[in-house]
């Protein structure tokens, strides 16, 4: 379906979003934990470059701040965010309590200034993560690739202790939510 589509016939525009960081979980910082965040919906896609010292905790509220950062600028009237983040759907669908983190103040401030100062009104939903669903896929495969074009770009002693992290964090039980094409690939160095 494409915007023209969705403006026409006044379907609502499901958006994907997702925040992928690598070697990293929760708030926590890790100096080798690389990132990035987008969304991906019929008519567009969004994929920011990488970013160092990230949580995924400000990965997947910066995938939800451009999701609605493009709902503004194309004026899309009937939009659903999906996130696999329970606290970011958390944060918007409960109004109650006003988040701590620059970037949760910053989407939680957004959010109810689109809802209170225009005619757009997104909704957001919580989707599983990986769930077989064609929006949540294709956001998971574009920023497994992402990564993998970042991490091509680093030097190799840097490229080896990612993989080095990556592989101890396997071998004690520390799983990421990755495909197995993207392990095979970092561990291969197939760049």
């Amino acid at each position: 379906m494409t915007y023209l589509e969705c403006v026409t016939t006044k379907i609502t525009m499901n958006i994907y979003t997702d925040g992928n960081v690598l070697l990293n979980k929760g708030q926590s910082k890790d100096p080798l934990a690389i990132g990035c965040f987008g969304f991906w919906c019929h008519s567009k896609t969004f994929l920011s470059n990488c970013q160092w010292e990230v949580s995924s905790t400000t990965m997947e509220i910066k995938a939800v701040i451009s999701a609605l950062e493009y709902i503004i600028t194309d004026k899309i009237y009937r939009a659903t965010i999906y996130s696999d983040s329970q606290s970011v759907v958390h944060l918007l669908n409960n109004k109650t309590k006003k988040p701590k983190s620059y970037e949760g103040i910053q989407l939680f401030d957004l959010f109810a200034s689109i809802n209170n100062k225009t005619n757009l009104k997104p909704k957001i939903v919580w989707v599983k993560g990986h769930f077989e669903s064609e929006g949540n896929l294709k956001i998971d495969q574009l920023l497994e690739e992402q990564l993998i074009r970042c991490i091509k770009k680093l030097d190799v002693n840097t490229q080896l202790k990612i993989i080095q992290k990556a592989k101890s964090n396997l071998s004690r039980g520390i799983t990421q939510s990755f495909s197995e094409q993207f392990f095979d690939s970092l561990f291969k160095g197939n760049f």
